[in-house]
């Protein structure tokens, strides 16, 4: 029983150093903006999406910025082979969050091919999905370099 409340108090002691005491009433939860994610850089990991625009994607580097207007955008940085993006191009863009939803426009701007989706966030930022806002089983999956 003793060793049981050294351990005891050594834990609440080392979650109280830490600042991981939420029991205690010690840290304060920081909600995630997408301001968290600019300068992040992605690799396009898993594409299912059946426009000519996602073909080849798989593998393309691709970063979280604000542009000039303050507006969050998704730019390519390194197109992977055969894709018809350029670096510059932005994949994803007039980002704003409704009910706690990220929507935005996700597409070739190069064409003005583009739909409306969700861009959703998972992991703190080290993986981010681009999802079509009415056909849920089409996506592009983004993974954190």
């Amino acid at each position: 029983m003793r060793m049981f409340k050294h351990f005891a108090l050594v834990a609440l002691l080392a979650m109280f150093l830490t600042g991981i005491g939420g029991a205690l009433g010690t840290s304060e939860a920081k909600a995630m903006t997408l301001g968290d994610l600019v300068g992040n850089t992605y690799r396009v990991t898993e594409v299912d999406a059946p426009f000519d625009w996602t073909r080849h994607m798989r593998g393309s580097v691709v970063r979280f910025e604000q542009d000039n207007d303050g507006d969050y955008i998704i730019t390519v940085v390194k197109p992977s082979s055969g894709t018809l993006f350029d670096a510059g191009d932005k994949l994803v863009m007039d980002m704003y969050v409704m009910d706690g939803r990220v929507n935005c426009t996700w597409g070739y701007t190069s064409v003005a091919d583009t739909r409306d989706a969700f861009l959703n966030v998972y992991n703190n930022g080290q993986t981010l999905q681009i999802q079509h806002a009415e056909h849920s089983d089409q996506y592009m999956t983004l993974r954190k370099i």
